[in-house]
């Protein structure tokens, strides 16, 4: 990756190869020790890497392990995996597992299902964002940075027009992949005024849901789900992942987590805690998702550690149309192929206070 920096007093240039490849067998990757980071001259520090590098602790952890970047850039061109793996989905649950300030430009490739580009708050606020279904882009602008007062949108979807009756999400294309043999499952039943908690488990690896909800009279289905395994041979990844999500479902409790599916049901709060063994290169993230692509506002994600344990918390509140609920964990694993990749990036920063 090239990144051209342009301020008002100078211009800079800072170099960042891909380290995490995806089918690029031709490529060659770039080192983990390589210097990913720079300071603008208006005192802010930022980290970068490209796409595939997000699921990997080098360089998406490792970068602000020590704590002094609270900004990371972000390119990409990913493809739309419903649920798990949504663009918009990922980039959310980085910054709010993480607590930074992300900036993320996914291309918009409408005939291969790329798009999803945002601007995410440290607080988990989302502060802007642009996914369509047309070969389209737009330029996304906030205000970020730590002394900026972040809060959070309660609208729905920004600046969507109609195109020939249609919005422009329709068009957006999504490959949808959930193999319900991998997961343990598990239906519960949701009664509105009260509490349900819920328990589900693969192997030694279990969360809890507590859940409240107002439960509409059209009967919706709601499974929750848990995986403890080697990621599955079409994501190109090898590693271990942990997920346990609540996800609406169909009549027959099949498809889940599908944007074809209705969902009204109203949730007053919901929350999942897990508990783990605290291994190196080991990280979680929440996996939040509507109909709509978007993820979940607010969203929070508390971590505590004690002795080797490590335990999660994840809780959102006041959400309807929701279709994903959960968290999402990998070690750092590898990639099949080997190779790498080269984007330019260019980025112009002028100083807001």
């Amino acid at each position: 990756m090239q990144l051209i920096m342009v301020t008002e007093t100078e211009s800079k240039q800072f170099q960042y190869r891909k380290i995490n490849l995806f089918l690029e067998p031709l490529l060659t990757p770039g080192a983990q020790d390589q210097k990913n980071t720079f300071q603008t001259d208006f005192n802010e520090k930022f980290g970068m890497f490209i796409c595939f590098d997000i699921l990997f602790y080098y360089p998406s952890r490792s970068t602000i392990a020590s704590g002094e970047i609270k900004n990371v850039i972000f390119t990409t061109a990913w493809f739309s995996t419903v649920a798990i793996l949504q663009p918009l989905n990922v980039q959310h649950g980085y910054a709010v597992a993480n607590r930074v300030n992300l900036l993320a430009s996914n291309m918009n490739n409408v005939t291969a299902g790329n798009g999803g580009s945002g601007i995410y708050g440290s607080n988990g606020a989302v502060l802007s964002y642009y996914i369509s279904g047309l070969g389209s882009s737009r330029l996304l602008i906030s205000k970020v940075g730590s002394n900026v007062q972040q809060s959070f949108r309660t609208q729905g979807l920004k600046g969507f027009n109609t195109f020939n009756g249609k919005t422009e999400l329709d068009s957006y294309i999504t490959q949808e992949r959930f193999d319900s043999n991998r997961f343990t499952i598990r239906k519960i039943e949701l009664s509105t005024g009260v509490e349900t908690v819920e328990k589900v488990c693969q192997k030694k690896f279990c969360c809890e849901f507590n859940i409240n909800a107002v439960v509409p009279t059209i009967e919706e289905v709601y499974q929750l789900v848990a995986y403890d395994g080697e990621d599955s041979k079409e994501s190109k990844i090898r590693g271990r992942i942990r997920i346990c999500a609540l996800m609406v479902c169909d009549s027959r409790g099949e498809s889940c987590a599908s944007r074809s599916i209705l969902s009204t049901t109203k949730f007053l709060n919901i929350s999942v805690h897990t508990e783990a063994k605290n291994e190196k290169e080991h990280f979680y993230q929440p996996v939040t998702l509507r109909t709509k692509l978007t993820p979940l506002e607010p969203l929070t994600q508390e971590e505590s550690i004690n002795e080797d344990i490590r335990t999660i918390n994840v809780f959102t509140k006041n959400n309807t149309d929701i279709i994903l609920f959960g968290l999402y964990g990998r070690s750092s694993g590898s990639t099949i192929f080997i190779s790498s990749t080269l984007l330019v990036f260019v980025v112009v920063f002028r100083t807001l206070f």
